[in-house]
């Protein structure tokens, strides 16, 4: 709900809505020149409009710094209250008859890259012929991917890890086993068991903490010491130029250690303890959950993951 002074009603009932959109992606990126770029606007059709919405909202909305665009406390307290304004509009002005071919604007989805190059990939380009004028954005799943649907900067997360929270969808899509990589020539393969293995350096990926470390909950099950962690990197395809040729190991999903030995001659060996399976889940925002858009979108998408592998 917008919050605003009464002698400035008159203002507010005759704005644009097309400002209301402009408002909401500039509380998205914080930058006049990103928002132009996203609104396919020129920056000083942005600013005019940032004006616009200064003078009938009698709030300056965003202060300028270093980094780019500041909210005052009134822009924030719009934030929610806008996004789902226009998320209802979006859906009153929804055609009755879904057409993929008449579809425009941009769908962002966030997934990781064994899934995307694995699963996904083709799904996307079926998706792209049906909505040819649909823009599909796609990013890696990183901390805060719940945020980001919160603040639609993003529509549908594909990912293992992930749990439902209020206001979220969730569908579960499919188990994938995990199991070690390592080099060619790794002096562990001739005694693989489980004593060896998580005696050795291990790669972990940033967002797996301890508490969801199979490796290091195994040790700390046996009163071990904890494996040592030799490096840590922000996703899947850093790990494998970091295992050859070293003595180092990952534990990684399957589907993506397949791509590995077969881009980079690594040996995929089974875990020799208990590591339970990945699961993998669509997520989105309950905003989303009728629209027919989006429906159609992420049915399109999950099937890639709901076939058999």
């Amino acid at each position: 709900m917008f919050i605003v002074d009464m002698h400035k009603t008159d203002n507010v009932r005759s704005l644009d809505l097309n400002l209301l959109k402009t408002l909401q992606v500039l509380l998205e990126e914080r930058h006049v020149g990103r928002a132009a770029i996203r609104l396919h606007l020129s920056q000083s059709a942005v600013s005019h409009a940032l004006a616009r919405l200064r003078k009938a909202l009698g709030d300056p909305l965003f202060v300028r710094t270093a980094h780019g665009l500041e909210p005052t406390s009134r822009a924030l307290a719009m934030e929610v209250g806008l996004a789902q304004v226009i998320a209802d509009i979006d859906r009153l002005l929804q055609p009755k008859q879904f057409e993929p071919s008449a579809m425009t604007g941009t769908f962002r989805l966030l997934t990781h890259h064994f899934l995307l190059s694995r699963f996904l990939g083709p799904h996307l380009d079926r998706l792209k012929k049906s909505a040819p004028n649909l823009e599909l954005s796609v990013g890696t799943v990183r901390e805060g991917g719940y945020d980001q649907l919160e603040r639609q900067q993003a529509d549908l997360i594909i990912a293992s890890g992930l749990h439902a929270k209020p206001r979220l969808y969730q569908q579960r899509l499919r188990e994938e086993r995990l199991v070690c990589l390592l080099s060619p020539h790794h002096p562990a393969i001739g005694h693989w068991d489980a004593e060896t293995f998580v005696r050795l350096p291990f790669v972990r990926l940033e967002l797996i903490g301890d508490r969801d470390d199979p490796v290091w909950l195994y040790a700390q099950s046996r009163h071990q010491d904890p494996p040592s962690v030799d490096l840590v990197v922000e996703n899947l395809v850093m790990i494998p130029p970091l295992l050859v040729n070293s003595e180092r190991v990952a534990l990684v999903p399957a589907a993506f250690a397949d791509e590995a030995q077969a881009h980079w001659g690594l040996r995929i060996m089974p875990c020799p303890i208990p590591a339970p399976a990945l699961t993998i889940r669509a997520l989105w925002h309950e905003r989303h959950h009728q629209t027919p858009a989006h429906q159609w979108i992420r049915t399109e998408l999950m099937k890639g993951l709901l076939s058999p592998p």
